[in-house]
């Protein structure tokens, strides 16, 4: 469903999703994020007298924008927050290339939900 599509015609039921981190999976989002900063850095160059010559690079200023966030921001994100949405999840992994939840475990994880609280109706 396109977004114009969601807007003109919304969901009757919505459903909300957030993801636990695992110390593993927080350390992955920290790694890719450092090795995607290091990346856009460019490599100092050394002249023929000896002389080296780095070139300044906003290398932070394009992460912060791909994922519309600042370092700081990120890093409080991974480090600090029990819960991120699934939405904020599915944009850290297509922007730092790390998978932390499959379509697959997150349908199975609704399914279980949806049986739990069906299960649990009448407690």
């Amino acid at each position: 469903m396109s977004n114009s599509e969601f807007i003109n015609h919304p969901l009757p039921i919505l459903v909300s999703a957030r993801i636990r981190l695992t110390p593993d999976q927080r350390r992955e989002l920290k790694a890719a994020y450092q090795n995607k900063l290091n990346a856009a850095v460019p490599a100092t160059a050394t002249g023929r007298g000896g002389l080296q010559v780095e070139t300044s690079f906003g290398g932070n200023n394009v992460l912060t924008n791909e994922l519309g966030m600042s370092s700081l921001v990120f890093t409080d994100l991974v480090n600090s927050r029990d819960t991120i949405s699934i939405t904020l999840i599915l944009k850290l992994q297509n922007v730092l290339g790390v998978t932390i939840i499959t379509r697959a475990e997150l349908m199975a994880a609704c399914e279980n939900y949806t049986g739990y609280i069906f299960d649990n109706a009448g407690e």
